[in-house]
């Protein structure tokens, strides 16, 4: 009988695996969404006018110098209704604390008002529900341009997100009072990047949904919790090639699932972030091989080997030492059929056996 040799080449392809993150935050955008064209639109924070007669009025042409200065504090006044009234307080937008002005109800937030950062520039400016931004306004950058803005329709909350430079960002919705939503993210070119359940406290993905690729071709499909993958999900490559199927942790592989190669299935089982452990099924040429225990990425412990070259047929089953029969176990076949598992990049565990590599993802961040 031949004596066949097969290598699993545990990178035969790159999945790089990313947290789709989502957020309303303050932070620095990525270079590639800052390098854009100049903006179409600037709107400036509103200055303050005299405690007693203060009322908030759009600058559209306001000097870089008045800008930067802090509003006046406002005075506090009382409607009829003592429990409505214009106050300064404080509100919370996506974990951040800003001052407040504006209407209110039993000490709250509510009705019109605006939030301001440290600085007197506006953050936000719009409808506020029991002390929370309900999103139906404007919200903006550091810089004073606009960030976001948005509508009601009937129940129906629609939000535009921007970049800088004035291009589309996202656009979601979202029923009133609704803690999830859907969303579309897109890609500094316009192509979508994003589609699905989304938070309406963060606005990340959450819940089902897919990422692109700036191709058009899926990249996951699945089950997101707070932007990243988690869950039951697929990956693919970017030839729409499905590369791994199964569980998935905090955006990176874990736990059980299925590895593909043009198609063809190479290993279904458990395994360590990519790297085969536990018990597994191996496959070569979308036949299977063996059936056992895996330990770092290497056949080892009980397992039972077949003959993948014709008909199935099983050759020995007991004890296998890295990937060879040791021959404490029953021998049904005189078949000289071997495993050999090659890597050309070693797993992220300093594995020698097979695994599906996994860099580090890309972070988009809002």
């Amino acid at each position: 009988m031949s004596k066949l040799h097969w290598a699993v080449n545990g990178v035969l392809f790159l999945g790089i695996c990313t947290f789709v993150y989502f957020t309303r935050s303050d932070l620095v955008l990525d270079n590639a969404r800052n390098t854009q064209s100049q903006p179409v639109q600037s709107e400036q924070p509103a200055q303050s006018a005299e405690a007693a007669n203060w009322k908030e009025e759009p600058i559209e042409t306001a000097s870089a110098s008045a800008s930067a200065s802090a509003p006046i504090e406002p005075v506090v006044t009382t409607n009829a209704d003592p429990a409505k009234s214009t106050i300064e307080s404080k509100v919370m937008i996506n974990g951040k604390s800003y001052k407040y002005f504006g209407e209110s109800l039993n000490g709250l937030a509510h009705g019109q008002g605006t939030a301001y950062r440290a600085n007197g520039q506006k953050r936000y400016e719009g409808e506020f529900l029991h002390g929370q931004p309900t999103f139906v306004g404007k919200e903006y950058f550091e810089s004073g341009k606009l960030m976001a803005a948005g509508t009601r329709n009937g129940s129906l909350v629609e939000v535009i997100e921007y970049n800088e430079d004035g291009t589309v960002y996202s656009r979601s919705s979202f029923e009133n009072n609704s803690k999830k939503g859907t969303a579309e993210i897109y890609y500094p070119d316009g192509s979508l990047q994003y589609k699905g359940d989304m938070t309406t406290d963060k606005f990340r993905p959450d819940g089902q949904g897919v990422e692109y690729y700036s191709n058009g071709g899926k990249r996951y499909v699945g089950s997101f919790v707070d932007g990243a993958f988690q869950g039951h999900g697929e990956f693919y490559d970017e030839n729409s090639n499905l590369l791994y199927m199964g569980q998935f942790e905090n955006g990176t592989l874990d736990a059980e699932g299925k590895f593909y190669d043009n198609g063809k299935i190479l290993y279904d089982g458990e395994h360590d972030q990519g790297i085969y452990n536990g018990k597994g099924k191996l496959y070569i040429d979308g036949k299977l091989a063996y059936d056992g225990d895996f330990v770092n990425g290497v056949p080892n412990g009980q397992g039972k080997l077949y003959d993948y070259t014709t008909d199935g047929q099983l050759i020995y089953d007991g004890e296998f030492i890295d990937a060879k029969p040791t021959g404490n176990g029953q021998t049904y076949s005189n078949s000289k059929v071997e495993i050999n598992i090659t890597i050309r990049n070693q797993g992220s565990n300093g594995s020698s056996g097979g695994s599906f590599n996994v860099p580090d993802g890309i972070k988009i961040v809002r």
